[in-house]
């Protein structure tokens, strides 16, 4: 009896072992895959610019500068007022995980790629396209799971042989930090699971703590002025008008 059960704890023991070695072998297999993929993305980016931008590296590295600044200005995207907004679109409050930027072949701009977590949704548009995510996204960011989303904004900075390329932009335009959380205005497709920002960077909110810090520099944007004046910039006294609104609907 004793022989047997010294058997059994002997194979428990081992079993525990096993399962263990599987369970650390698997984290660090899918922390090589990434580390891989990371890798794989950087050196596209720097294959296109040592490939088609290397005159301007040298000219930038004779100088001493060592720095390419691209800076984008854009139309702005038409002023539409919170209630038309919630009539049409989304309101999300997101957290970013992680980030990719992917330079263009043909400009040497740059994008960033975001995964966002989606931690709530304030207000849903009626209806989502279920259309297919964009075949451009970077491999690291996939898969997109169920209350995660993917969006891109333009501008980054990345460094290629020792050159520092930054890609800044006018007003308008915006970035996101990661492990921050953010208040976006959006237009949701692909199920939910690719984000169009609208209302440029009047649409986007740092949360800190419970304050709404916006984006957009400009205190006299009309949106940011609506937001102040309505709300405080409080997000408890946003969420509660959202809700309230929704019960009114319904």
């Amino acid at each position: 009896m004793k022989v047997g059960m010294k058997l059994i704890l002997c194979l428990a023991g081992g079993l525990v072992l096993l399962s263990g070695g599987a369970w650390m072998w698997r984290a660090k297999t899918n922390a090589t895959q990434q580390q891989t993929v990371a890798g794989t993305q950087l050196s596209k980016n720097e294959r296109i610019v040592l490939e088609k931008y290397r005159d301007k590296l040298d000219r930038v590295k004779a100088d001493g500068t060592n720095k390419i600044v691209i800076f984008t200005t854009a139309i702005p995207s038409p002023i539409r007022s919170l209630q038309e907004i919630i009539n049409e679109d989304s309101l999300l409050r997101v957290r970013v995980i992680d980030k990719e930027i992917v330079v263009n072949e043909e400009s040497l701009s740059l994008s960033t790629w975001y995964k966002l977590a989606v931690i709530e949704v304030l207000q849903q548009q009626a209806k989502i396209e279920d259309n297919f995510l964009p075949q451009e996204i970077p491999d690291r960011l996939l898969p997109v799971r169920n209350s995660e989303a993917i969006v891109v904004l333009t501008g980054g900075a990345i460094t290629v042989d020792g050159v520092r390329i930054v890609h800044t932009f006018g007003n308008g335009f915006f970035a996101l930090s990661k492990n921050q959380e953010y208040l976006l205005f959006a237009h949701l497709e692909s199920g939910g699971k690719f984000i169009r920002p609208i209302a440029d960077s009047a649409g986007a909110y740092r949360i800190e703590k419970n304050t709404l810090v916006p984006l957009e520099k400009r205190p006299d944007h009309t949106l940011v002025q609506e937001m102040r004046e309505k709300y405080n910039n409080d997000l408890d006294s946003f969420r509660a008008d959202m809700r309230l609104r929704l019960l009114r609907k319904n």
